[in-house]
Order: C-alpha cells, then structure tokens, then sequence
C-alpha cells in the first residue's frame, strides 16, 4: 500500500508493538491469539523445511558450512535474548521494591 520495501508482516509487527506501548490497544485483545500461535509455531517452519528438498545440492556442496552459520547466529540470539530479558526483570525487581 505503501510501496514500502519492507514486508508487511514487519510493519506489522511494530504497528502492533507501537500500539500496544501507546496503550491505543490493550494486551488483553492479543494475548490468547499471540498464546495461539506461539503453540503452533513448529507449524510455521513447515514449508520451509519441505521447501529445502528444491536445494539439495546446495546443501551437497554448503552443508556444514551452513550449520557452522545457524549455530552460532542462534548462540548469539540466545545471549542476546537472555541479556535483554535479564535486563528487563532486573529493572521490573527494581521497579517493585
């Protein structure tokens, strides 16, 4: 709609997180859709998966290479994702006392 070069499920995503800070919508109204589809999220890699068969050469040939990247992008992830939530529930213990 906006010739963007951004998908629209970004957008999205921060249009709800803008939304939901600003308090214009409440996280009631989300949740149990949000807990829905963190439940069924394995469903979601499911094409992608089957979508690999197209490439298996590539996998042939890159294979371990290609694990070696995965690996440590979800390390740095994880550390990265425990660092903030570590912050986080610093800050909210903090906040409560």
């Amino acid at each position: 709609w906006f010739d963007l070069p951004v998908p629209g499920s970004i957008i999205g995503f921060f249009l709800l997180f803008f939304l939901l800070y600003f308090k214009v919508i409440q996280l009631s109204w989300v949740e149990q859709g949000g807990t829905l589809l963190v439940g069924e999220l394995l469903l979601f890699f499911i094409p992608a998966v089957v979508g690999l068969i197209n490439y298996g050469d590539v996998l042939m040939h890159f294979g371990i290479q290609i694990v070696i990247i995965i690996t440590i992008s979800t390390i740095i992830v994880m550390s990265i994702t425990g660092i903030i939530a570590e912050h986080i529930s610093r800050r909210k213990e903090g906040s409560l006392k």
